[in-house]
């Protein structure tokens, strides 16, 4: 009996390692097969273009839905980009509603003038930021503390697409899909709360009508739903060349508060 259990221990010492390993070798094939996908995405975005792209430029209109999906509006608009932190969006024909922001500050610009933007709208502005699957993406795959996870193929509108677990180092994950024909990503699917209530909502991006651009596929069309109704729609257009341009020299003035009061004596309350 005693070298039966002896027997029966010294098998289980060599099963148990190699369990571990098997599993080990498992989830080890299934990171590299997320990392080959996601390698994927980046080079159809534009690879080493698209990752280092310093400005931005694009206009489109912008439609907005309230809370039981209908339509409560469009406007049109231009969005400048500079990085990293850097924004300035212009609504209206005449343009004459402008949010921006410029690191930690940021301001707004409306029929009463140039304000403060609130700290609370400044934080969210860069959560946001961290979490837009462009800046995860553009930082690359050698980050400390990335993990990635291969999720499987799926139809999406009739597009067989293959999806990818993305956890940043402070453990905020996503769940990007991509055609699998062309590598572009058609959804972005994360958690987030409620700036009121704190509940968990689920908020999805849907991207198509992608343009080359520069060397960069760029999506002109983006929608964002949140817990399964859609909130807002934005599409590039221009009725004089590209839509969206890149690295064109925009300056660090044009995301300043003075650039914000000039323009208001300009307009005024036009």
């Amino acid at each position: 009996m005693k070298r039966a259990v002896w027997v029966c221990a010294l098998m289980l010492s060599f099963v148990a390692p190699l369990s571990a390993q098997s599993t080990s070798g498992v989830a080890s094939q299934n990171e590299l097969k997320a990392r080959k996908v996601v390698e994927q995405i980046i080079e159809a975005l534009g690879g080493k273009v698209y990752q280092t792209w310093r400005d931005q430029t694009c206009t489109g209109t912008f439609s907005q839905f309230g809370r039981s999906g209908e339509v409560t509006g469009f406007v049109k608009f231009v969005d400048y980009v500079k990085q990293p932190d850097k924004e300035r969006t212009e609504f209206g024909k005449k343009r004459n509603l402008i949010q921006m922001n410029n690191g930690q500050q940021g301001w707004e610009l409306d029929r009463g003038g140039v304000t403060e933007m609130s700290a609370e709208r400044v934080k969210r502005f860069h959560e946001e930021l961290a979490k837009d699957f462009n800046t995860i993406l553009r930082a690359g795959l050698g980050q400390e503390g990335l993990r990635l996870r291969y999720e499987g193929t799926d139809l999406v509108d009739n597009k067989l697409c293959e999806t990818v677990e993305i956890t940043t180092p402070t453990r905020f994950a996503l769940r990007l899909t991509a055609e699998q024909a062309t590598h572009l990503p058609v959804r972005v699917a994360y958690s987030d709360r409620d700036e009121e209530t704190r509940e968990r909502i689920e908020i999805v991006l849907t991207l198509g009508n992608y343009q080359k651009v520069d060397g960069i596929q760029t999506p002109y069309f983006v929608s964002r739903t949140r817990n399964g109704i859609k909130r807002y729609e934005a599409r590039y257009t221009s009725s004089d060349g590209p839509a969206c341009k890149y690295n064109t020299g925009l300056t660090d003035d044009l995301f300043t508060k003075a650039s914000l009061e000039q323009r208001w004596k300009e307009i005024g309350k036009k």
